[in-house]
């Protein structure tokens, strides 16, 4: 049985990884991903960075939220 659709306007699970490496090969700069369906119905994958997991992450939560409240703006106009 296929898996459900996300929901319009919501994210899935949140991934990290290590974006970038110092000279030691010590992690200097992360990055979060996650899946995002826009309110056109299209699912689309949504990146931020961070100096930490945690921050990346957080960056992704602000950016994921932000895009939430502005695709739902919109004139609705009734069909005839």
């Amino acid at each position: 049985m296929p898996r459900q659709p996300l929901p319009i306007g919501t994210w899935g699970k949140i991934r990290t990884d290590v974006a970038k490496r110092d000279a030691k090969g010590r992690p200097i700069d992360h990055r979060a991903q996650a899946y995002y369906r826009d309110h056109d119905g299209r699912t689309r994958l949504v990146s931020a960075y961070g100096k930490t997991k945690s921050a990346a992450e957080n960056n992704l939560r602000q950016k994921l939220q932000e895009r939430a409240k502005t695709s739902r703006t919109g004139e609705l106009v009734m069909a005839r």
